[in-house]
């Protein structure tokens, strides 16, 4: 009979380093705000996606420069897989109006070209470009009203493979590591337990 243990560790392998990475990071700006972001396919509106395909994301805002910083590791997808949109790339962060499910990109994070590969899966830490129309002092309403979102697209699904919202309220710097395995380690056992039936 073989053990599950080590079939259930293995996927949480990368994800534990990348949250030892982002605590170990050097600190962010003073001011700045931090919104840890689970991205999954059952995510995505209207229709969520069905995806083995899964990212965790630290977001950073600055509030004096309104640069937003991203650090984020994606399992299940390759680079060949993203679909960059034109003059947008793969990876944006979305502001929607209350009460409605999607909306356009405000803050885009390069191309996949810009994107590294690795075991498993695929990173990217880039600074956003503001989307033509949109102001930082926009950006950080919708971020801290709860109205942003990261969507990431790819050939397969190119309105949106995996989607995360960003939470109403920013993490503080302490709670970051935290919050990134208490988001991901139930996921990976939920998509251990689908897979052993």
């Amino acid at each position: 009979m073989r053990s599950s243990r080590p079939v259930l560790m293995l996927p949480l392998i990368p994800i534990l380093a990348l949250v030892l990475s982002l605590v170990s990071a050097p600190a962010q700006a003073q001011d700045a705000m931090n919104w840890v972001v689970l991205l999954t396919g059952d995510q995505e509106r209207p229709d969520p996606v069905q995806t083995d395909a899964i990212g965790t994301a630290l977001v950073s805002f600055d509030p004096t420069s309104f640069d937003v910083d991203i650090s984020i590791n994606v399992f299940g997808l390759s680079r060949d897989d993203l679909f960059d949109i034109p003059d947008a790339g793969p990876l944006h962060l979305d502001i929607r109006d209350a009460g409605q499910d999607n909306g356009p990109s405000a803050v885009t994070f390069g191309t996949s070209a810009d994107w590294t590969s690795g075991v498993g899966g695929i990173a990217l830490i880039a600074q956003g470009t503001l989307a033509d129309g949109f102001t930082g002092e926009q950006v950080m309403d919708a971020m801290v009203a709860g109205l942003a979102y990261l969507n990431l697209h790819t050939t397969a699904n190119m309105d949106g493979e995996i989607r995360g919202d960003l939470a109403p309220k920013p993490v503080p710097e302490p709670a970051v590591g935290l919050l990134l395995v208490g988001a991901v380690l139930p996921v990976s056992v939920r998509r251990f337990r689908s897979r052993s039936k």
